[in-house]
């Protein structure tokens, strides 16, 4: 994408300076990247699993345009810090479900120093309106549903409370730690994971 800055000057006056376009809205002062720049950068790395170095040979490839990853590393925080507000909202809106759904997947990622993969977890949040919240642990513990399903300063300035209502997962016992912890949640199970052990079940006990 280029941007172009019209230049005017005064035919009545040769000393005036030259007067230029401002550049186009942006979300940082001064940033060339466009959102939609940054968005296809995010899109490509989080769902489609594309590190900022691949990107950076693939946009020179084929574009031959050269954009440093540590270029793409600051914009990759700057759009963050504007998209916290929305992770916020959607958190605080799902303390006011009545059922929420949830679950972890694991995933693999290389922590600085270490030279190797380790095991973290992605926590899937779903209210019954269809809202999912994201949240990134490195570990599978019950004190990980905490930052989710306990309202933090902000909701608690907002007069909203602790998730309170049905908590539907599978059987995984961090859940049932949880709940005994918090006596106003009440857990329901999977039945996609409850008919899973019939299909294992049924060529030996048919």
């Amino acid at each position: 994408m280029r941007t172009i800055r019209r230049k005017y000057v005064s035919r009545a006056n040769n000393e005036a300076a030259p007067i230029i376009a401002q550049l186009p809205a942006g979300l940082q002062e001064g940033c060339l990247a466009t959102p939609g720049l940054i968005a296809e950068l995010l899109v490509n790395k989080y769902a489609d699993h594309l590190p900022f170095y691949r990107q950076e040979k693939r946009i020179a490839r084929r574009h031959d345009v050269h954009i440093p990853r540590q270029s793409m590393i600051n914009w990759e925080a700057m759009a963050a810090n504007w998209l916290k507000p929305l992770y916020h909202h959607l958190r605080h809106e799902l303390l006011t479900a009545d059922v929420l759904q949830a679950d972890e997947t694991c995933i693999k990622y290389i922590e600085d120093g270490t030279g190797k993969a380790q095991h973290g977890y992605l926590w899937i949040y779903r209210h019954g309106n269809g809202t999912l919240v994201f949240d990134w642990q490195t570990g599978r513990s019950h004190e990980c549903l905490n930052p989710i399903l306990q309202a933090d300063h902000e909701a608690k300035r907002l007069r909203l409370r602790d998730f309170a209502g049905v908590l539907q997962s599978d059987g995984y016992s961090v859940y049932q730690t949880h709940a005994e912890d918090r006596s106003e949640i009440a857990l329901a199970a999977c039945r996609a994971h409850a008919r899973r052990k019939f299909f294992e079940a049924k060529d030996q006990h048919p």
